[in-house]
């Protein structure tokens, strides 16, 4: 069964081994294979959520 929060099955960027209790998740071949593309877009969102933050703090109190 697919966990909606995780959505493993359906974005194909995680795969799960196991039952219900002790589940691994573990990088799908598609996400190993594309990580470096991976990385390059969370570095961005990474550099975007600290502009937000630091444009949120910047108000006078």
């Amino acid at each position: 069964m697919t966990n909606p929060k995780l959505g493993e099955e359906a974005n194909n960027l995680i795969t799960a081994t196991g039952g219900k209790y002790g589940k691994m998740y573990f990088l799908s071949s598609l996400l190993e294979e594309n990580y470096g593309l991976f990385n390059e877009i969370w570095v961005e969102i990474c550099k975007k959520e600290k502009k937000v933050q630091k444009t949120e703090g910047d108000g006078i109190s």
